[in-house]
């Protein structure tokens, strides 16, 4: 897939500024009625879904935990169900605590669905509009499905569908997405002999300039000889998956378009899967990643590990600081998507460095580039942030940074504009387990070698 279509009105990829109207081939009627489609049983699940539907299986009226505006863990329960056995579940499946905290039956907070309910609902409402919303997913906070419709003929269409499948309406939370705003301020990235995480690149698709940023520094093979490689965003390329296209990867983002500065290029890239993808799509990809093999193997060990960062977080002042006086070292990765209500930083080449909250820990997200609208990001997740484009690729981690030491959270994938919630602008990430699922290996991203 080339790039012509890079980005849809209601999503857009962050690598690149063009856009196009969504595919408009299967219009839908305000009245029409779609039969219920049935769940794909087949479909994979891992990450936090994983382990919330095999308590909600469980454990009889299980729909979640997040965290709240306090940052004490909330756990979300349907009336009359065993309160005790949830939390003790809870508890045992993450030890260390949620945010840090053991969850506990005191914080215990209303749900109408359970879990399990809210994912078929969510499967059956994707078999139905995946061509014409761009992302679904299971909202805990709000404990609703979520879809991302793109104008009112579609709401109306998907409320006739529940009303026919006995999908409560309440149970279904419709969000309006608009085109993102430019942000139009860049982290300088002056060409360095070290390239850490949050570093500006590009590349040239057929004379046009495409500024991406790299998301961290990783091992692919879990040996000492290994050799550090960098990860990106897949749409970062040529090709959005499908295989390595060998795109040539330069160093300096958008201020520096210097064809003698080559950095490296892309060497490995996951193929779509036909198997295994939610109901209503075709082809589907666990993570938005590609790989980057550098053409010098010594030039990026110094800043293996390592995370840029400009001179203060969510500030106008985005002059490049290198790892050696203000950027974060990483001490290790999520093992999951993190919970909603956990904040999280990222930084692009493009947009500089920023904090948000996660608003849905697994979005379902239509790839966007392909005119059949039938390709998936699977179980993405949103956050309330600010990046823009050129910031694709870029790193993810946690905002609790004690001394240089943070945890590494997943890449940039996307950013939407959303016009129904209060928290307008957001973002959507490839997490960390997200990429072990597509590589089938979870990349080394410590710097644990000389």
């Amino acid at each position: 897939m080339t790039k012509p279509w890079l980005g849809i009105t209601v999503l857009l990829l962050i690598g690149a500024g063009c856009t196009t109207t969504p595919d408009a081939t299967s219009p839908v009627s305000s009245h029409a009625v779609r039969a219920a489609q049935p769940v794909n049983k087949g479909r994979r699940v891992f990450g936090q879904q994983a382990s919330f539907l095999a308590l909600a299986d469980s454990i009889r009226g299980f729909a979640g935990v997040f965290v709240g505006p306090d940052q004490h863990p909330r756990i979300a329960m349907v009336a009359g169900s065993d309160v005790g056995a949830a939390v003790a579940a809870v508890n045992r499946r993450w030890p260390d605590g949620v945010n840090g905290e053991a969850v506990s039956s005191a914080r215990q907070v209303a749900a109408r669905y359970d879990y399990r309910q809210l994912v078929d609902w969510k499967e059956s409402l994707e078999g139905s509009f995946a061509k014409v919303a761009s992302a679904f997913g299971v909202h805990v906070t709000t404990n609703t499905v979520d879809v991302y419709s793109p104008d009112a003929s579609t709401d109306s269409a998907i409320e006739a569908f529940a009303s026919a499948s006995a999908i409560p309406l309440n149970a279904i939370r419709l969000v309006r997405a608009a085109k993102p705003e430019n942000l139009g301020i860049d982290l300088k990235a002056p060409i360095r002999d070290t390239v850490p995480g949050s570093f500006g690149i590009w590349w040239d698709d057929f004379g046009a300039p495409f500024g991406c940023t790299i998301g961290v520094n990783a091992k692919m093979d879990n040996s000492m000889g290994a050799p550090w490689v960098a990860l990106t965003a897949s749409h970062c390329t040529t090709t959005t998956g499908g295989g390595a296209d060998g795109t040539t990867i330069y160093q300096g983002g958008y201020l520096s378009l210097d064809h003698s500065k080559t950095l490296g290029y892309e060497s490995d890239d996951g193929y779509w899967n036909t198997s295994g993808c939610d109901t209503g799509y075709f082809y589907c990809r666990a993570a938005d990643v590609a790989v980057i093999t550098y053409s010098s193997t010594t030039s990026p060990v110094a800043d293996s590990g390592y995370i840029g960062v400009t001179t203060g977080r969510n500030t106008s002042s985005t002059t490049y600081v290198s790892k050696d006086s203000t950027g974060i070292s990483i001490s290790g990765g999520w093992g999951e998507q993190p919970w909603e209500g956990i904040s999280l930083d990222e930084v692009g080449a493009y947009g500089g460095w920023h904090s948000g909250t996660v608003t849905d820990a697994c979005v379902d997200v239509v790839a966007a580039g392909f005119p059949l609208n039938d390709h998936e990001w699977q179980c993405l997740t949103e956050v309330s942030g600010t990046p823009s484009h050129g910031d694709s690729g870029g790193p993810v981690f946690s905002s609790r940074i004690i001394g240089k030491s943070t945890m590494w959270a997943g890449i940039i994938s996307a950013y939407m504009h959303t016009t129904t919630t209060t928290d307008s602008t957001h973002y959507l990430f490839s997490s960390y387990v997200n990429i072990c699922t597509e590589y089938s290996f979870c990349p080394v991203i410590a710097k644990t070698w000389p």
